[in-house]
């Protein structure tokens, strides 16, 4: 347990309205970079073990994908492999700090960001880092 804990962000106090003013934030930078493209944006989200298939998923989407994918880091090992695979000047990718610890539950902060993008006039797609993206969506 301990070293779980070494692992996870804190969040604030009002971490549900922290989360949808960040996700406005994001999506504001990631639509400038997709300038004549249909409103569209791609979510998914990890911590833990799945911290370390992170790196890989980015790696392929930024390959294969010019629509931005907002990626929720649930941790700190989520953080730190999104930041190193993330194009800081205008690429597809966005990295998301969303603590789990005193936050938002994971299942909670799916819909609530999913909720924030639609109230955004964007269309939002939820993708499980499970999925593995052959083409541009």
């Amino acid at each position: 347990w301990e070293s779980a804990h070494d692992n996870e962000l804190t969040a604030s106090k009002d971490a549900a309205m922290t989360l949808v003013a960040d996700v406005g934030k994001a999506v504001k930078s990631a639509a400038k970079g997709a300038a004549g493209t249909s409103p569209l944006i791609f979510v998914t989200s990890a911590w833990g073990w799945m911290s370390e298939e992170l790196r890989g998923v980015l790696r392929r989407w930024r390959v294969v994908s010019k629509t931005p994918l907002l990626v929720l880091c649930r941790d700190r090992l989520a953080a730190d492999a999104c930041d190193a695979t993330a194009d800081l000047q205008g690429g597809p990718l966005r990295c998301l700090k969303a603590p789990r610890r005193l936050g938002v539950e994971a299942i909670v902060a799916k819909y609530l960001v999913l909720a924030a993008l639609v109230k955004l006039s964007l269309h939002a797609v939820w993708l499980d880092l499970d999925i593995l993206v052959l083409s541009d969506p």
